[in-house]
């Protein structure tokens, strides 16, 4: 470890020299890997573009794991602040990763979620990749480099939305087990998908398919494919032969009575029925039932007996209340009633043992009044777009749930019990009429995203200070008048929005936040940036557009990671902005 240690020092320290000596180490203890980092080091000594910065941070943060673990990338993920906003962003960041990613040839996972279109050709020398995500790119074709890597056993490109054809070599991928394309624009597949082997994952929903190649039959070792929202109406009769299908979705194509029956009994139990009269024909294997856009206004009793559904889709209906016979689905772990017309929520969901996912955002609910002492395995729970004036203090009892979304509605406080969730990762908030959090908030000792936008908060308890994991939180749109002073204990958090509201004073304390890389203060009223702003050693963007700025801190020089700052509608005259500008050349600023 020792080694490792001095190893990393060299190489962090950044000169020429150091690196050479770093690599020289390297090489007489046979540690490749260490070698190969050192390649990058050494090649993008003078580049400081994004890519670059982001690869080298992921390295050196996992440094000591490489000469026993391979190489990974993975999740290298440049959305880092929002992705929307990097989208709006592409021009800053450039529209290609580095041609230098070549050197790290021992790479065997390498994820990222950026905003290029295509991949540099140095990017063709990583053979050794057995992992390969580059979902939600901007990429326009299937990248034909990605053939030769004979290693590969899972790849993702989906939601790149302009990939309209995968290559006939797809076939070369032997070892593939995982394929992802949805959601890009591809109008067939190659029949040479039939040589994937090892293939057990196939998600392509979300295209333009109208035909699924006979080749498919080959598929015997798929356990899982996804064709839904396409345009497919006729599904060949060689997918009979895939006898160890776990889960299979045509939903949203415009199948055939002959392909719908074909479906269900291929199996059952992997099949998502879309009536309940197909499905109490197998009540005793059916697990999945969509009844979405069904212009449904009540549900017959019957659906009590599909015993062994997991999966209940009845969303987008005109619901107002559930049979009782629901209680009978005894193994159902995912309820959807998003937009129907429940003016309260039925009771029966409180005898949901095994619920995991329930969704009833976009109704007209005033309040929970249900029992969450049952639904002991609750996870993700989706009131959003309701009327609910208040929390019951039972949502406590949801020791296991990790996702609360509760936006535009109408709350005012949270329970005190709110401090119970201790598993809560994410809390959504906004929109709503919350006028403070309650102390106990506090305990959420697993929360790392707070989403508070646009309430009419003017304060925080110091308690927000034991927030220790949180690493997002937006505050916009509330009543601060001045910086809260306990966010600045929160050493993990990354982006922070505290824009429109009456900020005046941005405190020196602001140092502390040593992890953060956005800070968004627009539509405030703040005079001056504070000198220790230079000293956050991850600050990358500062948003504070329409404020009352007429200088900046001459410290800024000394911001290494600061790569934009945003100083629309300020009072800098056209000559402070051209001195700025000079002065602080490695930052792009707009004015």
């Amino acid at each position: 470890m020792e080694i490792l240690s001095e190893l990393k020092t060299l190489i962090t320290n950044g000169t020429t020299e150091q690196i050479q000596q770093a690599k020289h180490i390297a090489s007489e203890k046979q540690l490749n890997t260490i070698i190969e980092i050192c390649d990058f080091f050494e090649a993008t000594i003078n580049d400081s573009s994004y890519y670059v910065h982001e690869i080298k941070r992921f390295l050196l943060a996992n440094f000591e794991h490489y000469p026993s673990h391979h190489l990974s990338l993975s999740p290298l993920n440049f959305s880092g602040i929002v992705m929307d906003y990097y989208y709006s962003k592409k021009t800053m960041f450039g529209s290609r990763l580095p041609e230098t990613i070549g050197y790290l040839q021992s790479l065997t996972s390498f994820a990222c979620n950026g905003c290029f279109d295509e991949l540099p050709i140095g990017f063709g020398k990583l053979t050794n990749l057995k992992k390969l995500v580059l979902s939600q790119n901007k990429m326009k074709e299937f990248p034909k480099m990605i053939l030769n890597f004979k290693e590969l056993e899972h790849l993702d490109l989906s939601l790149n939305s302009e990939i309209t054809a995968i290559s006939e070599e797809i076939g070369n991928l032997k070892k593939l087990k995982v394929l992802q394309l949805g959601y890009n624009a591809i109008e067939e597949l190659p029949q040479n998908i039939g040589l994937l082997s090892e293939l057990e994952e196939i998600r392509i929903q979300g295209n333009k398919l109208t035909t699924i190649p006979a080749s498919f039959g080959l598929l015997t070792g798929l356990k899982k494919c996804d064709f839904s929202e396409n345009n497919i109406s006729g599904i060949p009769q060689e997918l009979k032969k895939l006898d160890n299908l776990e889960s299979v979705n045509f939903s949203d194509n415009p199948l055939s009575p002959e392909d719908e029956l074909l479906l269900m009994h291929l199996n059952p139990a992997a099949h998502t029925f879309t009536s309940l009269e197909k499905a109490l024909l197998y009540k005793d294997k059916a697990t999945i039932l969509n009844l979405s856009k069904q212009n449904l206004r009540e549900v017959p009793l019957a659906i009590g007996e599909l015993k062994n559904l997991k999966t209940l889709n009845l969303s987008e209906n005109k619901l107002t209340e559930l049979p009782e016979t629901v209680a009978q689905l005894i193994q159902l772990t995912n309820l959807n009633l998003n937009r129907n017309q429940l003016q309260k929520v039925p009771s029966v969901i409180g005898e949901l043992k095994k619920l995991e996912d329930l969704d009833l955002s976009r109704n007209q609910l005033t309040d929970l009044s249900i029992d969450f002492s049952k639904l002991k395995k609750l996870h993700t729970l989706f009131l959003d777009y309701n009327k609910i004036l208040e929390l019951p203090s039972s949502i406590g009892q949801l020791k296991k749930l990790d996702f609360l979304s509760i936006p535009n509605n109408k709350l005012s406080t949270l329970p005190d019990t709110i401090g119970n969730l201790k598993k809560l990762r994410c809390l959504f908030l906004n929109h709503n009429a919350i006028t403070e959090l309650p102390k106990e908030a506090g305990q959420l000792s697993g929360l790392k995203i707070l989403e508070l936008s646009f309430n009419q908060l003017s304060s925080l308890p110091q308690e927000a200070a034991q927030l220790s994991t949180l690493k997002e939180l937006n505050m916009e749109g509330n009543r601060f008048s001045e910086f809260p002073t306990s966010i600045v204990k929160l050493q993990k958090l990354e982006i922070l929005d505290l824009s429109e509201n009456q900020i005046t004073v941005i405190p020196s304390s602001v140092e502390h936040l040593i992890k953060l890389k956005d800070l968004n203060l627009h539509d405030n009223q703040v005079e001056a940036l504070p000198s220790a702003i230079a000293k956050m050693p991850a600050l990358f963007s500062i948003g504070m557009d329409n404020n009352k700025l007429k200088a900046l801190p001459e410290e800024l020089k000394n911001a290494k990671k600061l790569k934009e700052l945003s100083l629309i509608d300020n009072e800098f005259t056209e000559e402070d902005q051209d001195e700025i500008q000079d002065m602080f050349s490695e930052i792009e600023f707009l004015f």
